[in-house]
């Protein structure tokens, strides 16, 4: 969709109540809310996984690796007490580690705390007890939360920016150049202006003598590098979202 809104926008093709429409529908996409659903249904699985154990009994692959061996024996012996012991230890580790990092509420990513997510299991499960050793083991399992959280965090800024460059459109059909600062595009074009979700503030914006404009978020890193992306290195390089800005590319 983006790539099509982007080229739209650079010919200006679009209409003013195509334009209407599809900024209605970028404002509505939550991918902040997203990433905690896709986490919530991680810890159901999680749950799930240590229920189906309790219940079944059943027989568990097993590695060579003397520690998992001895953790998978413990969990098919435990009594039912152990089981619900480590469910609650799984799941206040996600409820005090992974859910911090994102607040839909207030439409904000913590990049900053994802150190301490990764810290946290670690710590939390350092001393292996009958009521977390299970939980540990499958926390070493899981998917890490910080490389969804980045893609879920760019993909809402890249839809929060499509929505603003397509007010920023409408702006043009009326006036056949850009605003100074985006603060003019409200209240006619926009009820409500996105702030970057990575820093709490506006998003960045500049207007170009020559009519074009700059618009980005500072990205992953949190740091405004004034619009530059990140290439990574290789032969086929490709933007490196966890460094650089987040940059809409349109004019």
């Amino acid at each position: 969709m983006l790539p099509a809104l982007q080229e739209g926008l650079t010919k200006h093709q679009w209409t003013e109540a195509q334009l209407q429409e599809l900024q209605a529908r970028l404002l509505k996409l939550d991918f902040i809310a997203g990433f905690q659903l896709a986490m919530r249904g991680q810890r159901i699985a999680v749950n799930l996984s240590i229920e189906r154990v309790k219940n079944e009994q059943e027989e568990v692959a097993v590695t060579d690796d003397t520690k998992n061996t001895k953790t998978l024996f413990i969990a098919m012996i435990a009594p039912r007490g152990w089981y619900y012991q480590n469910i609650i230890a799984y799941d206040r580790f996600v409820q005090d580690t992974v859910f911090p990092l994102v607040d839909p509420s207030t439409r904000r990513v913590y990049p900053s705390r994802v150190n301490d997510t990764e810290a946290a299991p670690a710590k939390q499960f350092a001393k292996n007890t009958p009521y977390n050793v299970l939980a540990g083991f499958l926390t070493g399992m899981t998917a890490d939360p910080s490389r969804s959280l980045v893609k879920f965090a760019r993909s809402q800024s890249l839809a929060d920016q499509a929505a603003v460059a397509c007010a920023l459109e409408r702006f043009w059909l009326t006036n056949r150049q850009y605003p100074e600062t985006l603060e003019l595009l409200v209240p006619r074009f926009m009820e409500k202006l996105p702030h970057d979700i990575m820093s709490g503030q506006p998003l960045k914006y500049r207007h170009s003598a020559d009519g074009q404009f700059l618009l980005y978020s500072v990205g992953w890193n949190e740091t405004d590098e004034d619009g530059i992306i990140v290439m990574t290195r290789g032969k086929t390089p490709h933007q490196d979202i966890s460094q650089g800005d987040w940059v809409w590319l349109g004019h």
